[in-house]
């Protein structure tokens, strides 16, 4: 084997060397980011006072701040139901209210009777319990990963189970 064939071999080497590498390090920054980031996440905790004073309330139980937030309240789908509520465009079933910046240990609570009712309910405490409720809040952390929270409401109580937090992508 001459000088130049070991020069190109030991070349390829060096390069697979250095292209394996930069995959491991690509690999390793991504999952450091991804813990950094678990770690200084917001995380909302919803709590809901149904029968009292209809007040949808929500910490920032997480280390970060939950900025570029909205509140989304729908009325599951009944077909027997004649109560809606209504999002500012018009669209029945939907109300979203803009949430912008929840630090952490911060509380922010949302009258859900300021919500108009449509429909034959003159007495919203009848329709608070008569429907079930779902709520929906999507909001940012700080470095602009996203992130929702659900829960839902049934005759004035939250559904313990069918709450969730994810990160949406």
């Amino acid at each position: 084997m001459d000088a130049s064939t070991c020069t190109v071999i030991l070349a390829a080497l060096t390069a697979v060397a250095a292209i394996a590498y930069t995959v491991i390090t690509y690999f390793l920054l991504r999952e450091a980011q991804r813990q950094t980031e678990g770690q200084i996440a917001p995380v909302l905790n919803v709590s809901f006072d149904g029968l009292q004073g209809h007040t949808l309330s929500f910490e920032n139980i997480g280390r970060g701040a939950a900025v570029k937030g909205t509140v989304t309240v729908l009325l599951e789908e009944d077909p027997k139901s004649k109560a809606l509520f209504f999002k500012p465009e018009g669209i029945p079933g939907k109300i979203s209210e803009a949430m912008p910046l929840l630090k952490s240990g911060e509380t922010a609570a949302l009258d859900l009777r300021q919500i108009p009712l449509l429909g034959g309910y003159t007495n919203v405490e009848a329709a608070f319990n008569a429907f079930r409720f779902h709520f929906r809040f999507d909001y940012e952390s700080t470095s602009g990963a996203k992130y929702r929270t659900t829960a839902f409401a049934e005759a004035g109580h939250l559904i313990q189970d069918r709450g969730s937090y994810e990160r949406i992508r």
